[in-house]
């Protein structure tokens, strides 16, 4: 079964990684992805049937994480 990590904004999702749980390589590629987002301050949400679970360390065992862009204010 595939897994996808997608940057969700306003304009849609676009995907920017996929990844298999038995596939070693899809998931450190996946996870590279996701920790340099997260380190250049980014979030990240699951999904869930209540709606969305905030993402703090990557798993593999996710079928969907969206990343969202930092928001800035002021």
């Amino acid at each position: 079964m595939k897994h996808k990590m997608s940057i969700f904004s306003p304009a849609g999702d676009s995907a920017v990684a996929e990844w298999e749980a038995e596939d070693a390589t899809s998931v450190e590629q996946a996870r590279g992805v996701f920790d340099a987002a997260v380190r250049d301050g980014w979030g990240a949400v699951a999904p869930t049937p209540a709606g969305c679970e905030k993402v703090e360390k990557f798993s593999p065992a996710l079928e969907e994480i969206y990343l969202l862009r930092p928001i800035a204010g002021g």
